[in-house]
């Protein structure tokens, strides 16, 4: 039986190439950031699971994960959530493990949790946004639950510039920012789209960048969008995810 502790990564799951890269570069960050935990991950999308099972790759939800590690022997599992907010899908995820008595499960938290967070993660950002491109932040947002917007909008407040706008696809701060975004654009400007999201899907690719007339880039006319990484793909922000997540090692141990 394997006594060694596990963390174990929880996202929604992918089924995207460039996007699955990303997600073994988390794995390898996180191994290289806690060498003495195996790293396991778990995906909250059924259908992502179901796709990644016609190719022969095995993914679990993150009970099945549990119920795999306790058969395996595991004692103490560290949930990190690989989430940008305390949202829905981290709501859902707490409430599902805090029933569990057959194990050690303690859940790490989000990249936004506390204020603290916010300021961090601002400077972060800031240092890794060039102030001479105009920059579009592209967050998920929730058009359901408006608490959950919160955090996004606290930190858009302390990232927006003339030259800089934080946005989102679903809830707030949505679009409010478009009218002056197409007023300070020059034709054929060059914009630097900025995902605020793990991996850079089907958001970006369809609903911000896409050819299609509905996307962002052809309502506000930016013809030469540049998209940068997502927050997964920098090695600045993984390793914010990994100092909350070794917080609740320390304060479970």
């Amino acid at each position: 039986m394997s006594q060694k502790p596990v963390i174990l990564l929880v996202a929604f799951g992918t089924a995207v190439e460039s996007a699955m890269q990303v997600y073994d570069e988390i794995r390898a960050s996180a191994q290289a950031y806690f060498p003495d935990y195996d790293i396991e991950w778990a995906y909250t999308s059924r259908r992502i699971i179901a796709l990644l099972a016609e190719r022969g790759i095995e993914r679990q939800t993150p009970l099945a994960c549990l119920d795999t590690l306790q058969k395996r022997g595991v004692q103490r599992v560290i949930i990190q959530p690989l989430y940008t907010v305390a949202g829905s899908e981290y709501t859902r995820l707490a409430e599902e493990v805090a029933h569990r008595t057959d194990l050690s499960v303690v859940m790490s938290r989000p990249l936004l949790h506390t204020q603290d967070d916010e300021r961090e993660l601002a400077t972060v950002l800031k240092s890794l946004i060039d102030p001479k491109m105009f920059t579009i932040i592209c967050a998920h947002g929730n058009d359901r639950i408006p608490a959950f917007n919160e955090p996004l909008l606290r930190l858009a407040e302390q990232l927006e510039s003339a030259h800089c706008w934080f946005c989102s696809v679903e809830g707030q701060p949505g679009e409010r920012r478009f009218a002056q975004i197409q007023n300070a654009l020059k034709p054929d400007q060059p914009v630097h789209i900025f995902p605020f999201m793990i991996t850079a899907g089907m958001h970006i690719t369809v609903d911000v960048c896409g050819a299609d007339a509905e996307s962002w880039c052809s309502r506000l006319g930016i013809t030469q969008p540049v998209v940068l990484v997502p927050l997964g793909a920098r090695e600045e922000i993984r390793q914010l995810f990994w100092q909350r997540c070794l917080r609740s090692t320390t304060n479970s141990a």
